[in-house]
């Protein structure tokens, strides 16, 4: 899959090796900038759990961020002293994944008088950038090609 190829290049990278720890890390799902439709969700937590399960990265839970704040108010108010969790007590994220798929075309000539052929491209992008600095250390990107034949219309 191109989240397995992605999580691939991500741990061969040099940024990866050059780290001394797992750095926390907020993670955000794939956008689908396409025409298709792409369950990125799934594709954003396989990449999280074949990281985590390589121990290179711990995550914060982006998607739950408003239950988890919902639940620490209301442990604040009705849990014991000895079992309520400090608000505020969250670990920060030192970097932010972030990724896109888009669509390129690229049009490979004429075939017959009736159609032309194109090659469709889906192009996977992951940064990381880091929140202090802003920086974005790494953005590999991995592609797949579809062909589709398109009528030409009006000739």
């Amino acid at each position: 899959s191109m989240s397995a190829e992605m999580v691939d290049k991500l741990l061969a990278s040099g940024f990866m090796k050059g780290l001394s720890a797992a750095p926390i890390v907020a993670i955000f799902t794939v956008e689908n900038r396409t025409t298709l439709h792409i369950d990125t969700q799934a594709m954003t937590d396989t990449m999280r759990t074949r990281i985590m399960d390589a121990g290179r990265m711990k995550f914060v839970n982006t998607a739950r961020r408003d239950d988890l704040l919902k639940e620490q108010g209301y442990a604040a108010k009705n849990a014991t002293q000895e079992t309520r969790t400090g608000i505020g007590k969250q670990l920060g994220a030192k970097y932010m994944l972030t990724g896109s798929i888009v669509e390129l075309t690229r049009a490979s000539g004429r075939e017959v008088r009736v159609s032309s052929k194109e090659e469709i491209y889906y192009q996977f992008t992951v940064e990381i950038t880091d929140l202090e600095t802003g920086l974005v250390e790494i953005a590999p990107q991995v592609e797949r090609a579809r062909k589709a034949s398109k009528p030409i219309i009006g000739w």
